[in-house]
């Protein structure tokens, strides 16, 4: 496996990466890209979204690729300044609706800010036939790795996948989300399964490689029902990059 940056894919390259990223974002994607019509258009969409990232930022969009298997998953970054008069990271001033931090998933406009002091990392996509390869472990390592370089703060912009599951099985209401939802969300975040594994399946990857929760926001990305809407920011200690290697 060898991992790249936007500089060195090729047209082929970013035509797989967005068939990946539409297959596994699929049922959001279906809603936020309600004007195409069909197959090739939301295709061709998420083509023109990874096409912008690498023009704006090519350093920060990954992919692993293998000679036998092409392009086994990738990695999407954005970065942005979010910091206090100390010149410490405010994590209050995140973006937190994923569509503004993304600019729609173009990253273009102002969304891009080359002289921010956070990496966010908003996307990662890894087919199902790639799972359990290390392809998230050489794509957080590459993440974390570019952000030590430049002295910054690597920070993934993840969801809580499992919540939708977790507050069915508790037999929680939906008529008093207002109420109730965000203190529960805040307990589901850190909740841990007999072995010590914490229950959501993408907070606890990056938990498991050194990353902390430090946000939790509502309504980030309202069409992704799993998640009920939240997203949750974390990050990684700075000047850490995840090991290549177990």
């Amino acid at each position: 496996m060898e991992i790249v940056d936007g500089n060195k894919l090729d047209d082929g390259a970013l035509t797989r990466l967005s068939e990946i990223y539409l297959q596994m974002w699929r049922p959001i994607l279906d809603t936020e890209l309600w004007e195409c019509s069909t197959e090739e258009d939301m295709l061709g969409k998420c083509r023109k979204q990874f096409a912008s990232r690498i023009e704006i930022f090519p350093e920060g969009q990954l992919a692993v690729l293998d000679p036998a298997e092409g392009v086994m998953g990738g990695l999407s970054t954005i970065m942005v300044s979010a910091m206090d008069e100390d010149g410490q990271p405010d994590y209050g001033k995140v973006e937190g609706k994923w569509e503004y931090l993304t600019s729609f998933g173009y990253i273009d406009g102002y969304a891009h800010d080359p002289d921010g002091n956070l990496v966010i990392c908003y996307a990662i996509n890894i087919p199902p036939e790639h799972h359990g390869k290390g392809v998230a472990r050489a794509l957080l390592h590459g993440g974390t790795k570019f952000a030590k370089d430049k002295g910054l703060i690597a920070c993934p912009y993840t969801r809580p996948s499992g919540l939708d599951k977790y507050l069915k099985k508790i037999g929680f209401d939906p008529m008093q989300r207002d109420e109730l939802l965000d203190g529960i969300v805040g307990e589901y975040v850190s909740m841990r399964d007999e072995h010590g594994r914490l229950l959501d399946e993408n907070i606890g990857v990056h938990s498991h490689f050194g990353a902390e929760v430090v946000r939790i926001m509502p309504y980030s990305r309202p069409c992704d029902l799993d998640s009920w809407g939240y997203c949750v920011l974390m990050a990684y200690p700075k000047g850490y990059v995840v090991p290549l290697n177990k």
